[in-house]
C-alpha cells in the first residue's frame, strides 16, 4: 500500500511539477519529479568556490522537503573513476569531501542511486540528478 501511494505521488508530481514557473521552482521548469540540488545547482558547471561550501544534498521539485538518506558519488578525475557510498545521511563523507577538493578544472562528478524519504518520513523515492563539471 505504501509503495502504491508513493508511486501515485510520484506520478502526480510528474504531471504537476512542469506547471511551476522557474521562479517558483528555483530550477528549470521542464523537469518533473524529484531532483537533486547540490550547491544550489541541479547539475552542470560548478566553481571550486561553490564546491568548497557544499556538504549536503537537497531535494527540489514536487518532492521538495524530502530528506536524502542514501546516495553514491562518482568522481571522474584524470581519466579515472572513483565511487563512494553513503547510507543514512544526506551529507558528504570526509572521503567524498577530500576527493571533491582535489578536483581540477574539467573534472566532473555525479550523484547516483539517490534515495530520499518523502516529507511524511515513511515513503521513499528515487531522486534524479545530473552530472557536475568543475569550471
Amino acid at each position: 500500500m505504501k509503495s502504491l501511494l508513493a508511486t501515485h505521488f510520484f506520478l502526480l508530481c510528474l504531471l504537476v511539477a512542469p506547471l511551476a514557473t522557474s521562479a517558483d521552482a528555483g530550477m528549470p521548469s521542464d523537469i518533473g519529479g524529484a531532483y537533486l540540488v547540490f550547491g544550489n545547482k541541479m547539475g552542470g558547471e560548478i566553481t571550486l568556490k561553490t564546491l568548497q561550501s557544499c556538504c549536503e544534498l537537497e531535494v527540489a521539485g514536487c518532492a521538495k522537503g524530502s530528506q536524502v538518506f542514501s546516495f553514491r558519488l562518482v568522481v571522474f578525475q584524470d581519466g579515472k573513476r572513483s565511487t563512494y557510498q553513503v547510507e543514512d545521511s544526506n551529507e558528504l563523507s570526509p572521503a567524498m569531501s577530500a576527493s571533491l577538493a582535489n578536483l581540477k578544472v574539467g573534472d566532473s562528478f555525479e550523484f547516483k542511486q539517490i534515495k530520499a524519504y518523502l516529507p511524511n518520513g515513511r515513503d521513499q523515492i528515487d531522486v534524479f540528478a545530473k552530472r557536475f563539471k568543475l569550471i
